[in-house]
């Protein structure tokens, strides 16, 4: 049995009144990295009391919505109802799904999701687990490890297609996935492997004919494509690459 669908994507943005004629809000999740994992961070980082009280109360809220409401199959696994639930916009890995999530006449698809660097980020593989899809995927050269890892989709899926001229998940490799590798690649032993990462998109980034850091890049070329320069994500690994590597007085 499906869930109520007009309980599945609504929220209440204020108290409501038996006067109140503001229709409930529906949109997307796209919790990529877990909100409980970056809180509980967040406190070892800070040591803040309060801070995790209050994560921890509003964690455990979150967690009995995706329980209740984004486990309909009963697999245990989180579902995704729309395009927009993963961050990966125009993935054609996604075609047919719709873009925007469950309005409240229940319009809704459901599809299993797991994003594979995932699994990496949330550090939730041992060791051997790792080095083997790492190995098998991630450092397959005719999957993500591209000269500019790492795209959105293998690039030997046939449905991996530039045919955009930015914001592709189904294609570039993105600034975001590049500042999440230093999430895991170093926890999983793989420093040697981002170092290169970071040579290449550095070098990528300087030797564009405009030094704007855009979202994302060519995974074979390296050229920057059109979409959001001056992306947050980008900058943000381009500063920690350059201080890691030691390249702020090197010819890059």
């Amino acid at each position: 049995m499906w869930p109520d669908p007009r309980s599945v994507y609504s929220w209440r943005t204020r108290k409501r009144t038996a006067s109140c004629t503001t229709p409930l809000s529906y949109g997307q999740i796209q919790e990529c990295i877990s909100f409980t994992q970056l809180s509980l961070e967040a406190y070892e980082a800070t040591k803040d009391e309060q801070l995790l009280r209050d994560a921890y109360e509003g964690c455990v809220k979150w967690d009995r919505w995706l329980t209740a409401n984004r486990m309909t199959l009963g697999t245990g696994l989180i579902e995704l109802f729309c395009e927009f639930d993963t961050g990966h916009d125009n993935s054609r890995r996604l075609a047919g799904l719709p873009k925007g999530c469950v309005d409240r006449y229940g319009k809704k698809r459901k599809f299993l999701s797991i994003l594979i660097s995932n699994l990496f980020q949330e550090h939730l593989l041992d060791q051997d687990m790792a080095d083997s899809i790492y190995e098998r995927h991630m450092k397959n050269p005719r999957e993500f490890w591209t000269p500019y890892p790492f795209p959105s989709m293998t690039i030997s899926d046939p449905a991996s297609v530039q045919d955009l001229e930015g914001n592709s998940w189904g294609f570039y490799s993105q600034g975001l996935t590049a500042l999440r590798t230093l999430r895991w690649m170093d926890y999983y032993g793989k420093s040697e492997d981002l170092e290169y990462l970071m040579r290449r998109w550095v070098s990528a980034m300087v030797l564009s004919e405009d030094l704007q850091f855009a979202q994302e890049l060519h995974p074979v070329t390296g050229k920057l494509s059109k979409s959001s320069p001056w992306y947050s994500s980008s900058m943000l690994f381009f500063i920690s690459s350059v201080r890691r590597l030691g390249l702020l007085e090197e010819n890059l």
